[in-house]
């Protein structure tokens, strides 16, 4: 993996994923999805990140509410008067993420009807990374990967992405797509100090197969952050990891928002960590996180002992957690 290098014109920080061409900010912001922290419209939070030097969005969004939502990232990217090469865009199509409610999550048709549809609806031409959302077991792998590629094929996409896999069904999915000359380009995986799954091969995978992987729910789901836990707890209980984790993050000059997202991005094979947010405040508080992405060993043998990963507990898993 390249180390990072810093875009010109701010200091958001860069990473190649995995063995592509395609380079992405450190951070990327998730669009529509989640509780609002404070109210916001689209456009302002879409011109913040952007000033901040966030420009890559992931717009993946329910059916039920894509064509308006999709008609609101329209009106935001419209409004910022840039070029479509200066921004990235990400989505997840399947599981009912497209624009129709048809079974076969991860079919064909639901896989290209969905990305015209967002296309049609947002005015983009293309998007960066196509993602397919999970497989379902009514699809063959085959067909959902065939149409991927085709995707690409089409000018819908410029890169393909998988989410929700384990480590078999990525290698697997990883090489039919190679086979088909469109290597998949980034991972959505699901990882943070409060799960840590991905660690019990999957990481390995991603540097091995050459795929970048991109950390959703990096503060699980509201878990980690600031003022959550405070007192007296019981040690080795959910409520004292939380508070130590916190002294963590302070000895480190930072908040425990911070600390979390540098952790996920301690590793290289990591390139960028989506964020869901829509407190302008929020997002630009946690973006200097990614220039602390180096931990000391003791620092890093204290967060084990707050949050264990599972080889050191005895967990197995072997199914991937979704991003949602």
């Amino acid at each position: 993996m390249s180390p990072a290098w810093v875009q010109p014109s701010n200091s958001m920080l860069y990473r190649r994923s995995g063995h592509t061409g395609l380079h992405l900010p450190m951070l990327s912001l998730a669009l529509g999805r989640g509780p609002q922290r404070a109210p916001v419209s689209l456009t302002s939070l879409v011109h913040k990140a952007l000033d901040l030097g966030i420009n890559s969005f992931d717009i993946t969004a329910p059916y039920r509410i894509s064509r308006e939502f999709y008609a609101e990232v329209r009106s935001a990217f419209s409004s910022c008067r840039m070029g479509r090469e200066e921004f990235f865009v990400s989505v997840r199509i399947g599981l009912g993420t497209g624009p129709l409610p048809f079974a076969g999550f991860s079919s064909r048709r639901q896989l290209l009807a969905g990305i015209d549809g967002l296309l049609r609806d947002t005015g983009l031409d293309y998007v960066d990374v196509l993602y397919l959302h999970r497989l379902d077991p009514q699809t063959p792998l085959a067909e959902a990967m065939t149409a991927l590629a085709d995707a690409i094929r089409l000018n819908k996409a410029l890169y393909p992405g998988l989410s929700a896999l384990a480590s078999r069904g990525l290698i697997e999915a990883h090489a039919m797509l190679s086979a088909y000359g469109t290597p998949a380009a980034a991972l959505q995986v699901s990882y943070s100090l409060m799960d840590r799954w991905a660690e019990e091969g999957l990481l390995d995978v991603l540097t091995r197969e050459g795929i970048g992987g991109v950390a959703c729910a990096p503060l699980a789901h509201g878990q980690l952050v600031t003022g959550r836990g405070q007192g007296r707890s019981a040690p080795g209980s959910r409520a004292w990891a939380m508070e130590t984790l916190a002294q963590l993050a302070a000895a480190r000059g930072q908040t425990l928002e911070q600390l979390a997202i540098s952790w996920v991005l301690r590793d290289q094979c990591m390139a960028s960590t989506l964020l869901t947010t829509t407190d302008e405040l929020h997002l630009a508080g946690v973006c200097e996180a990614v220039h602390r992405t180096d931990f000391t060993a003791e620092e890093l043998a204290a967060l084990d002992v707050c949050c264990p990963n599972p080889a050191s507990t005895g967990l197995s898993v072997s199914d991937a957690t979704t991003c949602t």
